[in-house]
């Protein structure tokens, strides 16, 4: 009887210390710093995503990472023309959340809205002519 007893109180102690550890350990990871990968697109050849508030594109196997921008703002919702050849993301600059496109090869990003709320990216027409946002 008093083997079980200790038994079962080593059990719980061993529980009790994987338990805290555990809950150490999640308590240690700052998700406020771990920006990676956030609303991924992907066209037929790359993948376009936010790291760090960045917008930055890699090939399908996740090799050949650039980055596109380096604004002090932070960009998001980044979305693949049809055609692949450009993506367009909500960028936040100057106080206010608009629309832009970039070449997705790289290139200097290019303003589509002036409104005063924030627009945010949600893709493309299916021809690619136009970008759509709410």
């Amino acid at each position: 009887m008093k083997r079980s007893t200790h038994l079962a109180g080593t059990f719980l102690w061993g529980f009790v210390l994987f338990a805290l550890l555990g809950a150490t350990r999640l308590a240690a990871v700052d998700t406020l710093d771990t920006k990676m990968l956030t609303r991924p697109a992907v066209s037929a050849e790359r993948i376009a995503f936010v790291y760090a508030n960045d917008l930055w594109t890699a090939d399908l196997e996740g090799r050949n990472v650039r980055r596109l921008t380096s604004d002090p703002g932070a960009e998001s919702n980044p979305a693949f023309s049809p055609d692949g050849g450009f993506i367009a993301f909500s960028g936040q600059y100057d106080g206010n959340t608009d629309v832009y496109i970039v070449p997705a090869g790289g290139g200097v990003p290019r303003r589509l809205t002036w409104h005063p709320s924030p627009d945010i990216v949600l893709g493309f027409t299916p021809d690619g002519k136009s970008v759509l946002f709410a």
